[in-house]
């Protein structure tokens, strides 16, 4: 239906919509970005892998697209514009996302369409007469309005190993809450299965999908049917700082020729992102490659978010009490001291007689009451620590609640700067890597690990016996441009090999740890000044592989499979 009509206009008067459009249907959802999960990294294709346990987060991302849907007369050369059905469209999108453990996450995202407006363009004195069935004018939607929410699941079928890629599925389902007066709805649901492939190499990390969207034209209503998706997608990181590129689209595979100029939708973004603590922030905008439905010209984003490890069952429990058993927290510890309960000497219990006793106070509300509560003026949990029962939780036991903590499974001192507080003076682990804030110095020309470098190896030590889920670490060695490369490759491995030594002989599983020598074939500063090539002087600590098996799942051998 939808390319006989494209094919009847064309004969009849040359009528045309830019992008792909033949008679401006409003049951169509125009906002071609669908979002990455939140907590993804990327902006518009989603990861293969779930990289954390039991972690929530949320996001906000708002588009601006520019001129996603022109009206034209004529053909080829001879084409003109006639008007913007849709000369501009601003969407929100509230993301939350759940990741389960590393082979399950499930995701959401409400999309609200803030602001659209156009020219409401006519053909009428463009052409010599209006084609039937066709409009001789085109309302321009405004104001804002409801689109299709969606529901997503992700399965890891293969995790990453070393540099082989994870592979996963997932699937996307679109609800039909969208105005189908407005192009922001398509008034069906729509489903969509994809393979996803993807690895985090340390330094970059990178995402392919490819995918096939279910739906119907419904006879014309909707501009689009059946729909092969796709994107790619890689980012380099800077410390906290990431670069970003993507491009991705769809064709059209349902009554209308695929793969063609009018029928494929193509967008390309570039952007960054900059981490703080458990915030993300990322900017982003690129241009529209095709002239598919939907396409913009340009695109503009933004994008805030926040991600937050969910509390065990225990630690949920925590403050659920409404009650008070006599006898307070040594009761609640040991049934057996609890007054009312008898133990005669063959072990059986007789019945319990319960004391009423009246509501004690809780000043700070977190079901423990304050003469059992360590910190009553701050909610808390119960913990099997006497000196933090009722107090807030402390995960790494470093005394500074998780809230204010700014690295909460590490143990770190405190500190004025909120950015660093709870933090290791000089270790901590992000992303893929053991990041180390200082430099691991040797003897010049040597691989004797300097004195003043041990300070800095036990904190590396420490922090991977806090971390029993990292279950392989590379330590990298390498060097400046000076001198023979072979002679640098063979420095570096042999001070690779010296930290290894030194951690193994200092309690480091040596299961969890290998060595490799790269000389001077990644620098990361420019070797043409002093300050670049000491820059490329460094050891770096690269997190290989994960295992929720704690030190079960430590294996001998490479991390490669």
């Amino acid at each position: 239906m939808f390319a006989r009509l494209i094919r009847g206009l064309a004969c009849a008067g040359a009528v045309w919509l830019a992008p792909s459009a033949a008679n401006a249907q409003t049951a169509t959802a125009l906002e071609r970005l669908e979002p990455a999960p939140a907590g993804d990294g990327f902006f518009a294709v989603p990861r293969a892998d779930v990289p954390e346990d039991l972690r929530a987060t949320a996001a906000l991302v708002v588009s601006y697209a520019d001129a996603p849907l022109s009206l034209r007369v004529g053909q080829g050369g001879a084409s003109r514009e006639a008007g913007e059905i849709v000369a501009y469209q601003v969407t929100g999108h509230v993301l939350a996302a759940l990741e389960v453990n590393r082979f399950l996450k499930v995701d959401l995202d409400v999309p609200v369409t803030l602001a659209q407006g156009g020219d409401s363009p006519s053909i009428t004195g463009l052409v010599s007469a209006v084609p039937p069935g066709a409009p001789s004018s085109y309302a321009s939607p405004e104001g804002a309005a409801m689109n299709d929410l969606r529901l997503g699941l992700r399965l890891v079928l293969l995790p990453q190993r070393g540099k082989v890629p994870a592979a996963s599925l997932s699937y996307a389902l679109w609800v039909p809450t969208g105005d189908t007066t407005a192009f922001t709805g398509t008034g069906q649901v729509r489903h969509m299965p994809s393979i996803v492939v993807g690895a985090d190499m340390g330094r970059f990390y990178y995402s392919i999908a490819l995918g096939r969207r279910v739906q119907e034209t419904r006879g014309g209503r909707n501009l689009l049917g059946g729909e092969l998706v796709a994107g790619g997608a890689i980012a380099f990181r800077f410390g906290r700082f990431s670069a970003h590129a993507e491009l991705f689209g769809s064709t059209v595979t349902v009554e209308a020729s695929p793969f063609g100029r009018a029928t494929t939708h193509i967008e390309a973004l570039f952007g960054g992102r900059a981490t703080v603590g458990p915030l993300s922030l990322g900017l982003a905008g690129g241009p529209g490659l095709t002239a598919g439905v939907g396409t913009p010209t340009f695109r503009l984003l933004a994008s805030a978010g926040a991600s937050f490890d969910v509390p065990d069952r225990e630690q949920a429990r925590g403050g659920q009490g409404r009650t008070r058993d006599v006898g307070g927290a040594a009761a609640a510890a040991d049934p057996e001291a609890r007054p009312g309960t008898k133990q005669d000497p063959q072990g059986d219990e007789a019945p319990r007689v319960e004391a009423a006793e009246p509501v004690l106070a809780d000043g700070d509300g977190d079901g423990i009451a304050d003469v059992d509560d360590v910190c009553p003026n701050e909610p808390g949990a119960r913990s099997a620590d006497p000196k933090r029962f009722g107090c807030p939780l402390d995960t790494d036991g470093d005394g500074i609640a998780d809230a204010a903590d700014a690295c909460p499974k590490e143990r770190g001192e405190a500190n004025v700067d909120p950015k660093i507080t709870g933090c290791p003076a000089s270790v901590r682990v992000e992303g893929t890597q053991i990041v180390i804030l200082q430099e691991v110095n040797f003897a010049t020309g040597s691989d004797v690990i300097a004195p003043e470098s041990f300070p800095l190896l036990e904190q590396v030590a420490s922090v991977m016996s806090q971390h029993p889920e990292i279950a392989r670490v590379a330590i990298d060695g390498h060097t400046d441009n000076v001198g023979s490369e072979r002679a640098n490759v063979t420095l570096s491995q042999r001070r690779a090999v010296a930290v290894v030594r030194w951690l193994v002989d200092h309690g480091v599983d040596a299961r969890r740890l290998e060595a490799r020598g790269f000389g001077p074939r990644r620098p990361v500063a420019s070797n043409d000044k002093p300050e670049g090539r000491a820059e490329n002087r460094r050891v770096e600590f690269q997190i290989l592989r994960r295992t929720p098996l704690g030190e079960a799942g430590w294996k001998e051998g490479s991390a490669k499979p």
